[in-house]
């Protein structure tokens, strides 16, 4: 779980889908905005249409939270917030994939930035 400080939620996550910018990845949307004068936040969010039961989808929420946490809270600093549309194929992909890809977002998002 990530911290309250953290989470993306309500109103803000339909403003973004409107407003954001889209990076692609072969496991997950990126859709990401500045934010102004506070910590990052994140969403994940996995459609019924794509995974169909809930014990998946909840997996793979958990596999994208901890990817987070260990890709940006540890390592990168962003001043946007983000909203992750996962796809189907991140419950099977290999962790250090999944770790690069979101490597490589952030940095592109921090070229965003700069």
């Amino acid at each position: 779980m990530l911290a309250r400080a953290n989470r993306l939620s309500g109103k803000g996550i339909t403003v973004m889908m409107r407003k954001g910018k889209r990076l692609q990845t072969p496991y997950f949307t990126l859709v990401a905005s500045p934010r102004y004068g506070r910590e990052a936040s994140f969403t994940v969010i996995v459609s019924n249409k794509s995974v169909k039961t809930a014990p998946k989808r909840a997996r793979i929420k958990r596999r994208l939270r901890s990817m987070i946490r260990e890709v940006y809270l540890q390592e990168h600093r962003s001043n946007y917030d983000c909203i992750f549309i996962a796809r189907a194929n991140v419950e099977n992909t290999p962790w250090k994939d999944l770790v690069l890809t979101g490597q490589k977002c952030f940095d592109q998002l921090h070229h965003l930035s700069t």
